[in-house]
């Protein structure tokens, strides 16, 4: 099930899956705590990455706290921007509606997305080809099956 989350920027609401959800709500009850000890009360303004005194993690920061976290466990060909281009991989595979997609990634239209993932469009496209051909070839087996009895009876009539 997925729900809303309500977030800064250009885009009021995300949707999340409900385990993200829970793991969000976990961290914001702790961020509330935390925050206190500062005399800070968080509202929607509150970054979801912050430091320990809520102020705002700039992203450069951030990259490079998540490129130590990813050579510690041993993932060194993994770049924060990389896990963008996963997500939208992934959901392009999973057949999630391009508009769908774009809009997720905060596109104002969809030609950024056609232009990056065109190697997703090739695997879809090679992807329809083999169902397709895989569908053909059924209906051709189901054809062969279906005249063969026929051609069966035929040669039995030619014995008598």
């Amino acid at each position: 099930m997925l729900r809303p989350v309500v977030v800064t920027g250009m885009h009021p609401r995300i949707f999340v899956d409900e385990g993200t959800s829970s793991a969000l709500e976990v961290h914001r009850e702790e961020q509330r705590a935390r925050l206190a000890m500062f005399a800070k009360t968080p509202d929607v303004h509150t970054p979801i990455l912050d430091f320990i005194d809520g102020a705002y993690w700039h992203p450069d920061a951030f990259g490079r706290r998540f490129r130590r976290l990813i050579r510690s466990a041993g993932l060194t060909a993994l770049m924060l921007h990389g896990t963008r281009h996963a997500f939208t991989s992934l959901a392009m595979d999973e057949g999630i509606p391009g508009p769908v997609v774009s809009a997720a990634l905060g596109h104002a239209s969809g030609e950024m997305r056609k232009r990056v993932y065109t190697h997703v469009f090739d695997h879809a496209r090679r992807r329809l080809a083999d169902a397709v051909g895989g569908a053909i070839d059924r209906m051709v087996d189901g054809i062969e099956e279906i005249r063969e009895p026929e051609a069966s009876r035929n040669i039995r009539r030619a014995d008598r």
